[in-house]
Parts: structure tokens; sequence; C-alpha cells
């Protein structure tokens, strides 16, 4: 059984052959060549010379993209921001390829003194932005105490995103070329939709923060005024099953599974996936949302409640109506004649 150490399509890597007695041989010329290929496919922008700050990339969801971004890229750097924690600096201080930068962004100043720290060591060629939240220590901050007022919450999730955004592009520290497009990519969430707000279908401060962040990535995608060659992504996610505590989760997962399309609500590695397939793959996919929900967004338009209707139930209809339609069609070309 072949075995790849580092995926990387641009820079050396391995490939061997582990046996029962943990030896390796090496892989016949004609196979090292085909996953060479299967590896330019998955990761044409290769790992060699990036740099990619994470912001946020402690937390419950962020750890998990930091995680993947570890072993999918094996020689890239990352920049890793969020607020300090007992034992993090020590913790980050040997590794070679990720920088630790202390960071509150509900501080005046703190966005221009993380690019500063940032800037020190070059360019980046992706920028992913997973800070934010409406408070809740228990998934957010663990261990932690964080109470956060209404404004605070502005800041967190869209303010100081935008405000790294436009710094980090007008600053030219997030850039990149015609060949080797950058990507910046920021969390929303399905809560900014109408028939998820909380009772009674008030949007929250939270909501309507999320639903303006994925409004200006939007905008910032469809800009032809600039020439930074930056992708836009935004990944909206549903319920994350991990921020269920773990004596309930199965039993969460279990209830409202029969409800989704795919039978499954997310976790923060479904999330980390999406923008890694994103970042990597979508070298021209700019200014567009990943729901990534088990098809959760869906499920309140199987209710008849007006408020239920995000605006696409006409679409949906449609494609019923061209379902029927065609089903029709087969059905009359089997009858006898």
């Amino acid at each position: 059984m072949y075995q790849i150490r580092a995926i990387d399509s641009k820079s050396d890597w391995h490939l061997g052959m582990k046996s029962d007695k943990s030896t390796t041989a090496a892989a016949p010329a004609s196979e090292l060549e085909q996953l060479r290929k299967a590896l330019r496919r998955f990761n044409p922008r290769g790992s060699a010379g990036r740099r990619i700050l994470i912001t946020g990339g402690l937390g419950l969801t962020g750890s998990k993209v930091l995680d993947t971004y570890l072993d999918a890229l094996p020689h890239a750097e990352i920049c890793l921001a969020d607020l300090l924690r007992d034992g993090v600096e020590e913790k980050w201080a040997a590794h070679s390829r990720v920088h630790f930068i202390p960071v509150n962004f509900l501080e005046a100043g703190s966005v221009s003194s993380l690019l500063d720290r940032v800037a020190e060591g070059g360019r980046l060629t992706d920028a992913i932005f997973i800070h934010g939240g409406d408070g809740r220590p228990e998934w957010e901050m663990p261990g932690g105490k964080m109470t956060i007022s209404p404004e605070e919450v502005w800041v967190l999730n869209l303010e100081s995103v935008y405000e790294l955004l436009r710094e980090s592009l007008d600053r030219g520290i997030l850039r990149g070329s015609r060949d080797d497009i950058a990507t910046a990519t920021a969390i929303s969430s399905l809560s900014r939709f109408p028939a998820w707000f909380p009772p009674p279908q008030v949007p929250s401060d939270y909501n309507v923060a999320k639903d303006d962040l994925y409004h200006v990535m939007l905008y910032l995608g469809s800009r032809v005024d600039r020439e930074d060659y930056v992708r836009f992504h935004v990944v909206s996610p549903g319920t994350i099953i991990d921020t269920y505590p773990a004596e309930i989760r199965a039993a969460a997962e279990r209830r409202v599974e029969k409800h989704l399309p795919l039978r499954s609500l997310a976790n923060g590695y479904d999330i980390a996936n999406a923008i890694l397939a994103n970042t990597e793959l979508g070298r021209k996919v700019t200014g567009v949302e990943t729901r990534v929900d088990g098809g959760q967004y869906w499920t309140p338009q199987l209710h008849p409640d007006p408020k239920n209707d995000f605006g696409e139930s006409t679409e949906v209809e449609k494609g019923r109506l061209v379902a029927e339609r065609l089903e029709a069609k087969w059905a009359a070309r089997s009858l006898p004649e």
C-alpha cells in the first residue's frame, strides 16, 4: 500500500510502501508519476511560498481549520491570530511553521498592529477570518469568560473583518498574481436567513452582522477597479454538531438528522474542508457563498409558513415542476401503443 507522507505538488514530497515490518520501498516510476498528476489536480497551488493568516484559529472551528491547513499544505507558513490563552505562546514557540500573534479585536488599533506583525514576514497569499461569535464561551473560548455587548458583537463579526480586508488590500499585504490568485475567506452563518432568527423571529445583532458581512464579501468580489488578484469566499455553517456538549451530541444529531437532506449536521472539519476546497481548487471562483449545513438551509421551507421563505422557494417549486414534467414525459413513453 503506497502512503503519501506529504502532499505538495510544487515541492519535494515522498511516497513509500509500508509493510507489516514498517519498511518502505520505492513506488514504481509510472505509479509515482500518476500520483504526481493526481496531486497537481488536488493541490495545484502547492504549499511552497504560501503565507496564510488565520484569525480565531484557537476556537472550536478555527482550530479545525488550522489542523486542516497544517496537514494539507506541509510547507506553508501560518500566522495564527487569536486571543491569548494560557500556554498558547509556549505551545507554538517551537513550531517552525506557525507564528502565533496575540490579538484582541475589541481593542483600538488591534487590526493595524496585527497587520504590522504579519507584514514583517512578507505578503500573504491567503487570509481566513474565523474570529467572531456572540459571546458563548463554552465553544468560542473554552474555559474562559466572555461577555460582550451588542456593539462588540458588531465589531467582532463585521467591522474587524472588513477593516482587516480593507487594510491588508490597501497596504498590499494580501495580494496575488494573475497566475496565482490570493484568497480571502470569511465566515457567515445560516442564522443570517430569516427562517433561522430566534423567537419571536427578530434578527439579533449577530444575525444582522453576519448578513452584512456576506454582502460586503459579495461587493469586494464584484469590484473590477482593483488589481489585487484576490478571490473572495464566504462559508456559512448551519448548526455545528461540535457545539453540542459531548454527552448529548449523539442524541441531538439523531433528533435532527431525519429532517436534513444529507441526514447529518456538519462538524468543524467539514467547514475547514469547504474552506480548503475554495482556496486550493476554486481558481476562478469569487464572490460566492458555500453553505456547509447538511442541507439544513432548506428544511424550514418544508413547512407552509411565510416566515420560512428565503426568497428561493419559487426556485425550488420550479425545480419540482420540471422534475414532474420529465417524469410524465418518460411515463408516457412507456405506455403501450
